[in-house]
């Protein structure tokens, strides 16, 4: 009548399908708190608060931007080796924290807390995104 046994078939298949998508985000959106958002996001963005307060340091202990090459400060050198290293930690930290988002899709009872793994993601490409605004000069300086 409406189309043969296989393309019902099929039909069931999509049904079943979306009803566990349907399912899946439901789950999330039920679960998640908006603190569990701001303590994905948290890590990332004191990151970066960190990183421009090192840009203000280097600008008001210099009184201009570095130029390439140019020594600043001992203190300077060790606020420097601390920004890199949270860099460092933060752009190490994305596959792992991928896993683990992947991981807790897989489990019913850890999925909502795959959606804090994601932000997490989300939040530390931005902060790379938004560190890249940082002065020119200041960026060859820092990159060097």
């Amino acid at each position: 009548m409406h189309g043969t046994e296989d393309e019902q078939a099929a039909g069931g298949a999509n049904l079943l399908r979306t009803h566990w998508l349907r399912e899946v985000r439901a789950e999330i959106v039920r679960r998640t708190t908006w603190n569990g958002f701001l303590g994905s996001i948290a890590l990332p963005v004191l990151a970066l608060l960190f990183f421009y307060g090192f840009v203000i340091n280097v600008r008001l202990s210099l009184g201009r931007w570095p130029h390439f090459g140019e020594p600043v400060s001992a203190w300077l050198n060790h606020y420097d080796a601390a920004v890199r290293r949270v860099v460092g930690l933060l752009f190490m930290s994305i596959l792992p924290v991928l896993i683990l988002a992947i991981g807790c899709l897989i489990f019913r009872r850890w999925r909502h807390v795959g959606i804090y793994f994601v932000c997490y993601v989300l939040a530390v490409g931005a902060v790379f995104g938004v560190a890249c605004l940082a002065p020119g000069s200041f960026l060859n300086w820092f990159l060097d």
